[in-house]
């Protein structure tokens, strides 16, 4: 998933400090009239060239959030 930082009325969005978020750090995304909450569980800085760190399969539901700068 890739999120906005600012908004259109250049406001910060929730994901504005992405980077200090930390283990237990939980968020939730609402989508077709349900509620997911979700904690975080690894925050990492990869390069341009590391995508493969990233698109990997997980047993359970993961959200992998992506800034790009």
């Amino acid at each position: 998933m890739t999120v906005h930082v600012w908004t259109a009325e250049n406001q910060p969005d929730p994901f504005v400090d992405i980077q200090h978020m930390k283990y237990g750090d939980s968020f939730t995304i609402e989508a077709f009239g349900k509620t997911y909450i979700y904690e975080v569980r690894q925050n990492q800085l990869i390069g341009a060239f590391d995508m493969g760190k990233i698109m990997h399969h997980e047993i359970n539901d993961w959200v992998t959030l992506v800034k790009v700068e």
